[in-house]
């Protein structure tokens, strides 16, 4: 004979089904909860400790044949209270960004050419944005003229393979150097018509270090240090006749409005001496370390 289910049965077995799945639901949402907490611990360490990186970096200590600090312009964006920005709408646009050393900074005061400072643009590190029209210019050239030896590193995630200089110094020909030019998958060095600007590939919307020394006293006056890969040696079509020119500095682009940058910046430098392998190296492990770039 099957047994009836009086009404106070089914109340009693739908209550407890509801009280099961509000624990059941309780217990998700704590566990939801605890991941995004978790997951911002884990980012708030990794930015202590790219900060921390950065008080302890190599960078301090490189010296120039004089003894001097070799590091003449240093834009990191870690380091926030460097750069000021205007708001536009959502946009935080960047005015300035000061030089941690040397005393520069880059600026402008157009507004349509601001790039933007997005605080978790390479999450969960800061960036500077820069839209493919966007461009700073620096207030005191960082090389000084007739420079035979610098070098540059830099780390930057590009969004296109559209032609593109991260950073300029002159513009005559055969005065300007843009220390990092990419175009269709390869960057390099670029000289204006004593080029070596295709010398390593690189990957749309990766984030990457590159260091580029350039010593124009000898044959192979370029090199080249991609994340933590082996050096690249390779030479310009007349390394003897690279001039560098003051003034007219610019971080994405030359003097006119093209071959701007599309995508983000995180740390530049730019070393008035050739860092030598083992401080390149140096420089490059400091980089990926900071960023976590594999």
């Amino acid at each position: 004979m099957q047994k009836k289910h009086n009404s106070s049965d089914l109340k009693l077995s739908f209550a407890f089904s509801l009280a099961e799945l509000s624990v059941v639901l309780i217990i998700i949402g704590l566990l939801m909860a605890s991941i995004t907490y978790g997951t911002k611990l884990i980012k708030t360490s990794k930015l202590i400790k790219a900060k921390t990186y950065t008080e302890s970096s190599p960078i301090w200590s490189i010296s120039d044949i004089n003894g001097k600090r070799s590091a003449v312009l240093w834009l990191d964006t870690i380091d926030t209270d460097s750069i000021t920005t205007t708001i536009n709408g959502d946009s935080k646009l960047v005015t300035k960004w000061r030089s941690k050393v040397g005393g520069s900074a880059i600026q402008t005061g157009v507004t349509s050419i601001m790039p933007e400072f997005k605080e978790k643009g390479l999450d969960p590190y800061p960036s500077i944005y820069f839209d493919g029209g966007d461009q700073l210019t620096i207030s005191l050239s960082p090389l000084v003229e007739s420079d035979d030896t610098y070098s540059i590193a830099i780390v930057w995630q590009t969004e296109n393979d559209s032609t593109a200089i991260l950073f300029q110094q002159g513009i005559a020909r055969n005065r300007r150097a843009a220390l990092v030019q990419f175009a269709e998958g390869q960057y390099g060095f670029n000289g204006m018509n004593n080029d070596a600007n295709l010398i390593k590939d690189y990957n749309l919307n990766q984030l990457t270090s590159s260091i580029i020394t350039i010593d124009n006293s000898l044959s192979n006056n370029v090199a080249l240090y991609h994340n933590l890969e082996d050096k690249i040696e390779t030479n310009t079509a007349s390394p003897s006749t690279l001039d560098l020119e003051v003034g007219n500095a610019y971080i994405s682009g030359q003097n006119d409005s093209t071959v701007r940058f599309t995508g983000h910046l995180a740390e530049i430098i730019i070393f008035r001496s050739a860092l030598s392998e083992d401080e390149a190296k140096s420089v490059a492990l400091y980089l990926t370390t900071k960023y976590q770039i594999r």
